[in-house]
């Protein structure tokens, strides 16, 4: 039996119609199946909470003696480029990492640092493609590709006998870094044999602490040279002179009220 002409029609404009019925997603992709499904349909679950660091980097060349370090707990992820401290929400979805919120401590660092801040946060905020693995993770962005390896957590140091460089200041919900300015205005620390000696930006500190399982107490003034600076010192001394701590791996954080400092081992 022969179909009518206008029957035929119909048909294949149906059938036309079903093979292009697919919708663009970002980037000019087809859609996803879903949250938290890559672009081939597979499942791509968010990384293990965990720190990592950028083994391998195209499209960027990082500045030397820097790295990029992503630390991911829960729905945070943070962000250290060698400058600044970023941090925002993030979640996996449609096989893309997708952060939001992210904010940045407002330190001045050279020039080429304070690029490398810039690129790793717009390939954090544009939705980059990411592949996760059993030792990390890769984000592939427009322009910049960063393979992502799980860091090993490092060992306690001791808060004896080890210099400690302040990184950040914490007051209240403001963060502000110290990474970045000449190594020699760094404020810094270290405690040896019941005393103290340190340097807080501005004036040099030195004298008797005592030192519990988690607090630290110096004993009466530090002896500041009380020099007049352009620019005011870290409330090192005030801290040192009675404050919580906490050392995890590197990092030493103290405590007193609202403020916190973080600090590094050299």
């Amino acid at each position: 039996m022969t179909l009518p002409v206008i029957a035929v029609l119909t048909l294949l404009a149906l059938a036309v119609a079903g093979c292009g019925d697919t919708t663009a997603g970002s980037d000019g992709d087809a859609a996803g199946p879903g949250a938290g499904a890559s672009d081939s349909g597979r499942a791509t679950a968010a990384p293990a909470d965990g720190v990592y660091v950028a083994t391998d980097v195209s499209g960027r060349s990082l500045v030397e003696g820097t790295r990029v370090r992503l630390t991911w707990k829960g729905d945070q992820l943070s962000a250290d480029a060698g400058c600044n401290q970023m941090s925002g929400s993030a979640s996996v979805a449609d096989g893309r990492l997708v952060v939001t919120g992210l904010g940045m401590t407002e330190m001045g660092c050279e020039p080429g640092r304070m690029e490398q801040d810039e690129w790793v946060a717009d390939l954090l905020t544009s939705r980059p493609r990411i592949a996760t693995g059993a030792d990390g993770f890769t984000l592939t962005g427009q322009s910049v590709t960063a393979r992502f390896a799980t860091e090993p957590p490092p060992e306690d140091v001791s808060l004896e006998g080890t210099t400690w460089l302040l990184e950040s200041t914490v007051d209240g919900d403001v963060a502000s870094s110290s990474v970045g300015g000449p190594a020699a205005s760094t404020p810094r620390f270290r405690i040896a044999d019941g005393r103290v000696v340190g340097f807080d930006g501005c004036d040099e500190l030195s004298g008797p602490v005592d030192v519990t399982a988690d607090s630290i107490a110096a004993g009466g003034d530090l002896g500041g040279t009380e020099r007049q600076c352009l620019v005011a010192g870290a409330p090192l001394a005030d801290l040192l002179g009675g404050s919580t701590y906490v050392v995890e791996g590197d990092r030493l954080t103290l405590t007193r009220g609202e403020i916190s400092l973080v600090l590094r081992a050299e």
